[in-house]
């Protein structure tokens, strides 16, 4: 066929640096909840995790990752980690890859009175 490999434009933007679109933490987020939320952490992967949270979310997103909740490690306030089986507490919010957990205080690392 001829045409066929010619297209003009269809480059891979060669020459301009590569522009690396936003992904997992650094996604626009929208903030769903006005009060902070509690869970368990399911499970952790060095940088990330997931979030099982209390109380299912009313979100269309919901159900998208079982209704767990991503939580990367730049969103926790005062560890670098969380481990599995830890409560946490955290504000919940939707981005274009589902729904996440931020400002996350795990238990214990905070001073209670």
């Amino acid at each position: 066929d001829k045409g066929k490999g010619k297209g003009k434009g269809k480059g891979k933007g060669k020459g301009k640096g590569k522009v690396k679109r936003p992904t997992g933490p650094d996604l626009p987020r929208t903030r769903l909840s006005t009060e902070k939320a509690s869970g368990e952490v399911v499970e952790w992967k060095g940088k990330y995790g997931w979030i099982r949270p209390a109380k299912a979310v009313d979100h269309a997103m919901a159900g998208k990752h079982k209704g767990k909740l991503y939580i990367h490690s730049q969103d926790l306030i005062s560890a670098d980690e969380l481990k599995p089986g830890t409560t946490c507490w955290f504000h919940v919010f939707s981005d274009a890859s589902g729904l996440g957990a931020e400002e996350c205080i795990a238990e214990g690392d905070w001073d209670g009175d």
